[in-house]
């Protein structure tokens, strides 16, 4: 049997840190300069890992500014994970010398945005390259990590099924997830003892809180089709006041951490004020197990698509 997880740690999601972000509301983008100092204050906080992507625009040049290896290096311990470029541009019957030049041109990027030789991690941002021209991106990534250039590799899977699917690959060694307190489809899927048997992965959330939604307080900043959002608003309360916990925020959290399975939680930010914020949601214990179970035997139902900011 495999050891337990700590509880899942906060990871920087520096999304909108590169590019103008949010479905409902557009995240403030910060300049150049204060996205550099951000991400500097998160590691004199203590964060040790960033999560961005070729296609997060300016997000990995900021972060290579940012640690700039020669006169800021990262601390000691730390890493940043990102994203091969979905390569949506490509025809789907290109050719392997096409795809393999393509995969090579974006990991080039990232080396170069990143002013680092080696990329810790690497996941797919879409799960379809991993067969996508009879396999040639997938084989280029792989013959990338055997060179050194790449440590792991992993998936950025937009559903369960895709996650629990890519357990079977051995090659996988890195997932990010999206969910979050309403998701009740991992439970369904028994994700705990799945992943429990692949101890190798590391698993990452994302969509923590559904990009700001679980934290309205009023229907109106919930997705307009949302008919189940007063139900939903008065349970996320119902549940803080009863856990007494400081807020929806910290209630979002703290399920999350409870699950056992998960090794962080991304979350972005928009200023020091909320990274401050965000980093004090994870001083407080994981919710126990009698609170776990209240949740999912409590949770009011609605519709998935809630789930899947895309179909909003």
């Amino acid at each position: 049997m495999s050891a337990a997880k700590a509880p899942a740690h906060f990871v920087l999601g520096s999304v909108q840190l590169g590019a103008q972000y949010g479905k409902l509301r557009k995240f403030s983008f910060p300049s150049h300069d204060e996205a550099v100092a951000l991400m500097r204050r998160a590691a004199a906080l203590g964060v040790r890992e960033f999560d961005t992507a070729r296609n997060y625009g300016e997000a990995e040049l900021r972060l290579g500014d940012a640690f700039d290896p020669a006169h800021n290096p990262l601390p000691p311990g730390s890493r940043i994970v990102t994203k091969l470029h979905p390569l949506q541009h490509m025809a789907a019957d290109a050719s392997e010398t096409m795809a393999r030049a393509a995969v090579e041109e974006s990991i080039g990027a990232s080396c170069r945005a990143l002013r680092t030789k080696h990329l810790p991690i690497v996941m797919l941002h879409l799960v379809y390259l991993r067969h996508a021209w009879n396999g040639a991106a997938w084989r280029r990534l792989l013959e990338f990590r055997d060179a050194g250039i790449i440590g792991e590799i992993g998936i950025s899977a937009v559903t369960p099924q895709e996650a629990i699917a890519f357990l079977d690959d051995p090659d996988i060694k890195h997932m990010q997830v999206p969910i979050n307190i309403l998701d009740r489809r991992w439970t369904v899927l028994s994700a705990a003892e799945r992943f429990a048997r692949r101890s190798d992965v590391t698993v990452h959330a994302r969509s923590i809180f559904l990009q700001g939604v679980l934290l309205q307080k009023e229907p109106s900043g919930w997705p307009p089709r949302c008919a189940a959002a007063p139900a939903l608003i008065d349970w996320l309360a119902t549940l803080t006041r009863e856990f007494g916990l400081g807020g929806v925020a910290q209630l979002a959290v703290s399920y999350l951490r409870g699950l056992g399975w998960l090794d962080g939680l991304v979350s972005g930010v928009e200023n020091e004020h909320q990274l401050v914020e965000n980093l004090r949601l994870f001083e407080e214990p994981p919710l126990d197990a009698r609170q776990m179970a209240h949740i999912e035997a409590t949770r009011p139902a609605f519709d998935d698509w809630l789930l899947d900011p895309g179909k909003w």
